[in-house]
Formats: structure tokens, C-alpha cells, sequence
């Protein structure tokens, strides 16, 4: 068999690539949610709409939903291009480029976590939930909870 050497070497470099490379492709549009509503009820508006199937929530609320360590200040969700306009009228998203949600296009075939899920919906993968939290300064603490819970058992 093989063994992978450096592995922590490799998910940094992974890391910068989704950030500095990958993210910026995959950005359909920033949005911010009606102001009737908070970040912290955007689960609930996916568990009511139809194509949650389709929604897969990753940044700072997945983290708090993966952890309970956190009070998300944004969210990545990632959707279907196709169906970006219908979902974000189900959600109450408006575009705005300094919004608190941005909505990517998933990519490949392993986005979605294989893992633990909240009832009713969708998380991707904690590496990519990682990859969003690490470069943000403020999301530290939740980041290093994602690496030694979800990533660092995968590297050993």
C-alpha cells in the first residue's frame, strides 16, 4: 500500500487552491436575506423549501450546525446553478455583493458530507467548510474544531 507523507502539507496547499482558485469560479452570487428574517432561521426556511434536496449549506452555519460552537455571521450555500433564481426566491435572498450568503456551484462529485446531518438538511463536506473558515480570520476557533473532529481523523 501507499502512504500519503504530508498530509497536513497537502490540506494547506489544498486550502489555498479552493480559496484563491477553485471559490472564485465557483461564486454564482452574493446575497443578503430579507431583513425579516435572521441567518440563524435560514435552516428552517431549507427545511420548508421544496428543493432543499438541492441546497447544500457549508461557511460559518454549517460549521455551527456541525459544531454548536459558533453564532454564524454568514453561510455558503451551494446550489444548482439551474435553479438559482427559484431558490433564492423561496429563501428571501437578494443580491447584494456584501452580503452575508454567497451562493457557489457545487463541484465534482463529493460535495456533499457522507457524514452526520441535521434533520431536514444538507452539509458538505468539512473539508470545504474548513477551507471557507480557515481563511477567515474570525471563524478560528470553529476551524480548528472542523480539522481536529472531521479532517485530521481522515488523515491519519
Amino acid at each position: 500500500g501507499r502512504e500519503l507523507i504530508a498530509a497536513e502539507e497537502l490540506l494547506q496547499r489544498w486550502q489555498l487552491g479552493y480559496i484563491e482558485t477553485l471559490r472564485p469560479r465557483m461564486l454564482l452570487q452574493r446575497c443578503a436575506l430579507n431583513p425579516d428574517y435572521s441567518l440563524q432561521q435560514l435552516p428552517e426556511l431549507l427545511r420548508r423549501t421544496p428543493d432543499t434536496a438541492a441546497v447544500m449549506l457549508g461557511g460559518q452555519l454549517g460549521a455551527s450546525l456541525l459544531t454548536n460552537k459558533m453564532s454564524p455571521d454568514s453561510a455558503v450555500l451551494y446550489i444548482n446553478p439551474k435553479q438559482q433564481l427559484k431558490l433564492m426566491l423561496q429563501l428571501h435572498l437578494t443580491p447584494d455583493p456584501n452580503g452575508e450568503i454567497s451562493l457557489l456551484a457545487p463541484f465534482g462529485k463529493r460535495v456533499l458530507w457522507s457524514g452526520w446531518q441535521p434533520e431536514g438538511l444538507n452539509l458538505v463536506d468539512p473539508l470545504l467548510t474548513y477551507a471557507e473558515l480557515a481563511s477567515d480570520g474570525q471563524s478560528a476557533k470553529a476551524a480548528d474544531i472542523l480539522y481536529s473532529q472531521h479532517l485530521l481523523p481522515r488523515l491519519s
